[in-house]
Parts: C-alpha cells; sequence; structure tokens
C-alpha cells in the first residue's frame, strides 16, 4: 500500500499512530462499525468505505489508478464504543499483531462513565463467562461457564449529587464479546447509554435530561510490544476523551 493517507475512510475516523512495519492506529467516533455487517446487511457504516472479507479479516477496494488495495483489521470495539482501534498495511504484520492480542500481550485502556460504583474503589473482576447467540445478534451473558472474563477497575471519581455517577477506569485482561458492559452492570456500575446490558429507566432520564444518546465507553490506551521481521517493536497509540465525555464531567459538577 502507497499510503495509509489514501485508504477511504468514513467520516469520524482519525489516523492517531502509525510504525513503520505498516501497523497502525485510529481513533473511532461512537456508531461506526468496525466492519460491515455480514451478509450484507446494511445496518451502520463501518469505518472503511470499501468490500469486506470476513474469511480474512480485510479490507479491499480500488485506488484512482485502479490498483487493487487491502487493509488489515487487527481486533474489534463494539460500534458503540468509541476510541482506539488497530489496523495493518499488510498481511504480515496483521498476524503477528492479532497474536499478540491471542497472546494477551496487549494493554488496553478504557474509560467509563456509570451509574452508581463499584462495591470496591479497586481491583479485580473475575466472572464465568458464556457466549450465545440467538436469532438477531450475538450477546455475551455471565453465567456459569469455565470460560472466565478479567477486567482490572479503579473508580477515578464520584460524584453523589448525580446518582452516584462514577467515572472508571478499566483494563480488560481477557477479551470477551461485551465484556465491559456486562462486568459493569453485574458489579453494580451499569454503563450510562447501554440499551442492553445497562439501566434502562435510568438511562431514559439521562438521555432526556442531556440529550446524549451515547454508550458511555471509551478506548482511552492500546500499547503493545512484539517482534516483526527480527526487529523488536513498542507500538502506542492514544485518544482523547470525546467532548461528550467532557460534557457528562461538566454536568456532574454543576
Amino acid at each position: 500500500m502507497s499510503s495509509i493517507l489514501e485508504i477511504p475512510f468514513e467520516d469520524g475516523v482519525e489516523i492517531i499512530a502509525q510504525d513503520e512495519s505498516g501497523l497502525f492506529a485510529v481513533n473511532k467516533k461512537a456508531g461506526l462499525l468496525s466492519h460491515p455487517n455480514p451478509d450484507g446487511e446494511k445496518r451502520g457504516r463501518s469505518i472503511i468505505r470499501a468490500r469486506y472479507n470476513f474469511d480474512e479479516e480485510y479490507f479491499s477496494w480500488e485506488n484512482e489508478e485502479g490498483k487493487k488495495e487491502r487493509v488489515w483489521l487487527v481486533n474489534r470495539i463494539d460500534s458503540h464504543t468509541s476510541g482506539v482501534l488497530l489496523l495493518a498495511a499488510n498481511e504480515e504484520i496483521a498476524t503477528v499483531a492479532k497474536e499478540a492480542f491471542k497472546l494477551r500481550e496487549v494493554n488496553k485502556t478504557y474509560y467509563a462513565i456509570c451509574f452508581h460504583k463499584p462495591f470496591q474503589k479497586k481491583g479485580l473482576w473475575k466472572d464465568p463467562f458464556k457466549k450465545v447467540k440467538n436469532a438477531t445478534n450475538v450477546r455475551a451473558l455471565l453465567a456459569g461457564s469455565r470460560v472466565m472474563a478479567e477486567t482490572e477497575f479503579e473508580i477515578v471519581e464520584i460524584n453523589t449529587s448525580e446518582n452516584g455517577i462514577s467515572f472508571l477506569k478499566l483494563r480488560p485482561i481477557t477479551g470477551r464479546t461485551h465484556q465491559l458492559r456486562i462486568q459493569c452492570a453485574k458489579h453494580n456500575c451499569p454503563i450510562i447509554g447501554d440499551s442492553t446490558y445497562g439501566d434502562f429507566y435510568l438511562n431514559k432520564i439521562f438521555r432526556a435530561r442531556t440529550k446524549q444518546p451515547r454508550l458511555f465507553l471509551h478506548c482511552a490506551k492500546v500499547d503493545m510490544d512484539f517482534e516483526f521481521e527480527d526487529k523488536k517493536i513498542s507500538f502506542s497509540a492514544e485518544a482523547p476523551l470525546p467532548e461528550s465525555f467532557n460534557e457528562i464531567v461538566q454536568i456532574k459538577n454543576q
């Protein structure tokens, strides 16, 4: 690929870090899909305006000169979640980076604004996890299972005047489907705007008052160390908190 700047990104996607190996990161806004929905479904827009190969996990298109181009998706975050997302300009670095995720060699930091607060100020959530597929989508549910979901959590700020709203720092150790959303709900701090696992009544009140419809979950930082072509590489990408988060912080402090 000649330049990652030539990739047909959707509006709301910004390149925030890149490495000469071909690994790079973008900051995506909430509401964009990491990749198109399968089976040609038209629900929502994805980060790149191009075809997506689900088997080999890459986007493909033709540039202005008619040359075929590809970009590989390294990891995914929910469409409702904003923040750091990793991609690769070649298949070799994509394979190495994906393996780092599988081996839990990638450090991820999220921030969430939640109703209420966890029972402890900081610690480790370790919960049995089960993924269930229904007719319309895939949801991950906590249940009796040998598969575990693990997340380090820390309360950054609490404001009791706003129904006990809390601002949390979350570091997922495992990467289960909807892990952070489900664990927050289970541990007494559902994420604001979560229409699947959250507090529907409080969401309705909050949305009516603030006019903020989004899920307040943001991937703020991704760090990873890996070897590629006999070189040791340290890669880091950070995405600042969206303005919507800052607006809620201001509301909390009124």
